[in-house]
């Protein structure tokens, strides 16, 4: 997914696992209507609160039973590291009536099952809130992707006070340790992913509609560039039908914030292509179907147009990378590695001032004693 590193830095197992480079899925589902339907209930709060919970619950249950589902077949058990990763999609968080999940991303192959389950969920979903009021609830939905730690970070909070010296280091360190107890565990801690990928999914979002499942340009890549290897083993055995998706593309709009105010490409999947409504609407606007092949050289393009806009480590079906991304992709890995080296400084500073602290110079206890033992340092560090 990511690709090599330079011959100049260290080897990318060197880094402390939470600055490997990783790639993340996110996915979005938001209740439409849901402000005109709570207005018509205000002088009672039971309805529209039961459907609002029950609209987040049958999310995570539906999502992680469909999920569950294909993993379980023996035939695609020698493929299931490369379609389903080791790790399920889980519940991010929740936003007034939008609710989100994220999927961390090892093969390509990951997002396109992942995007084909989630259109299931949607219609699942979108059965529930037509049987609570099918006068005017409905389900959106966005997708993309987004990289880590180069473009994009995570950022862990804690939920409880703490007497915690750790502002007295950097908060690029100090959130790495948080980062790392929140991987062991969870408790008093919260985790949020901030950066330019994430605000562009959000954006995009305002765009989408029952029929628009929005997708950011760079999922729109990985997707259609995927779809070249449909005739694999792995794909064919899929209990999918494939081709997944049915590709629509509006042009480009500007997306507040985003690449400077130039244009930004609207593709999205058609979430309900069976509707007549849609069929005869289509024929009648001349709208097009472009192929999995077309979205992907437009994406390319795109991309290479504008090489230091969009996630690092994307694959280029049938072609090299753009040279001008390739060096983009380089130097974010180069600042990465300069974060490994600048945690490497701040620990062996506090590793110095902790035996200071411990065992001054005058005593002579210090003598012959591993103080490292007694020093809070994060779990791993680089070989």
């Amino acid at each position: 997914m990511v690709a090599d590193q330079s011959a100049s830095a260290p080897a990318v197992q060197n880094l402390r696992k939470t600055l490997q480079p990783k790639l993340r899925l996110f996915l979005s589902a938001d209740i439409v209507g849901s402000t005109a339907f709570k207005q018509r209930g205000e002088d009672d709060s039971s309805k529209w609160f039961d459907t609002v919970c029950r609209f987040y619950r049958l999310a995570e249950s539906v999502f992680i039973r469909r999920w569950e589902a294909p993993t379980q077949l023996t035939e695609l058990s020698q493929y299931k590291s490369a379609l389903f990763g080791d790790e399920p999609p889980e519940l991010w968080k929740t936003v007034g009536d939008e609710v989100l999940f994220t999927k961390d991303l090892t093969h390509p192959a990951q997002a396109m099952m992942c995007v084909r389950i989630w259109m299931d969920v949607l219609e699942e979903l979108r059965d529930f809130l037509l049987k609570v009021d099918g006068r005017s609830l409905d389900v959106k939905s966005s997708a993309w992707v987004a990289d880590f730690p180069y473009r994009n970070r995570e950022v862990v909070l804690r939920t409880r006070a703490s007497e915690s010296a750790e502002s007295e280091d950097t908060l690029d360190w100090a959130n790495d340790c948080l980062l790392q107890q929140y991987a062991q565990d969870k408790t008093g801690l919260s985790r949020d992913f901030i950066g330019p990928s994430i605000d562009t999914g959000f954006r995009l979002g305002s765009s989408a509609s029952p029929r628009q499942l929005m997708l950011s340009l760079e999922l729109a890549h990985l997707l259609s560039g995927e779809a070249a290897k449909f005739d694999e083993p792995m794909y064919k055995l899929s209990p999918y039908r494939l081709p997944a998706f049915i590709y629509r593309f509006a042009g480009k709009q500007s997306l507040k914030g985003v690449l400077d105010g130039t244009p930004y490409p609207h593709i999205w999947i058609d979430a309900s292509p069976d509707k007549p409504i849609h069929r005869t609407e289509d024929a009648l606007a001349g709208r097009l179907s472009p192929s999995p092949t077309q979205i992907h050289a437009f994406t390319s393009s795109f991309i290479a147009e504008h090489p230091g806009k969009f996630c690092t480590g994307l694959d280029f079906v049938g072609a090299n990378p753009p040279a001008e991304y390739t060096q983009y992709c380089e130097r974010m890995k180069e600042r990465v590695y300069n974060l490994e080296r600048k945690f490497i400084e701040v620990e062996t500073a506090r590793t110095e001032r902790h035996q200071s602290d411990a065992f001054p110079e005058e005593s002579p206890s210090a003598s012959g004693l591993d103080v490292a033992l007694q020093i809070e340092q994060p779990d791993e560090k680089p070989t």
